[in-house]
């Protein structure tokens, strides 16, 4: 088949919840009619779900159109053997409307096809089951039982006489004798 989706089926994007959007190229590349432009439409199949469910015997369900932006179409600038299709992902909004689970189970069934009779049907290859793999983020912190502390005591002719390291709560002094700042 000619052209196709360089990926194909099922496939995951990694996405955090806190993104506003988050942009997705799906690349579809061609072998034959180099010379000439190309327009390839690109349209939601629902119906890639329900295959894809009873044959994997999952329960995807469909993303709702105000989650996303897909172009109608795909353009093959002559001479040229790959076109995108840019997608953008409103993560953000989809997780605070659906919730993380229902999000990460959601799906855009997306299939490519020629206005032009004399292309030949990609089948399985000129689909796309785009689906996001989103997380929450997650900052961990590592706090030290005991924090480290310098002290230094200054005089006025501008000497340091001691430092004090305060370290797990003991206190290590160092005497210095008439060093001076530099």
């Amino acid at each position: 088949p000619d052209p196709v989706f360089d990926t194909n089926g099922l496939q995951e994007y990694e996405a955090i919840s806190i993104y506003e959007e988050v942009p997705v190229e799906l690349s579809i590349s061609r072998i034959y009619g180099l010379s000439k432009k190309m327009d390839l439409n690109v349209a939601i199949d629902e119906t890639l779900i329900a295959e894809h469910n009873e044959l994997y015997g999952s329960s995807y369900t469909l993303m709702p159109a105000e989650y996303y932006e897909l172009p109608a179409t795909a353009t093959f600038e002559a001479n040229t053997k790959k076109a995108d299709v840019p997608v953008k992902v409103f993560v953000e909004q989809l997780v605070a409307d659906k919730g993380l689970d229902a999000a990460n189970n959601m799906i855009i069934p997306i299939r490519m096809s020629s206005p032009v009779e004399d292309i030949e049907d990609a089948a399985s290859k000129g689909t796309v089951l785009m689906k996001m793999k989103i997380d929450t983020p997650k900052i961990e912190v590592d706090v030290p039982e005991c924090a480290e502390k310098v002290d230094a005591i200054d005089f006025p002719n501008g000497s340091i006489k001691e430092i004090r390291r305060i370290q797990c709560n003991r206190i290590l002094t160092h005497h210095i004798m008439q060093m001076r700042r530099i």
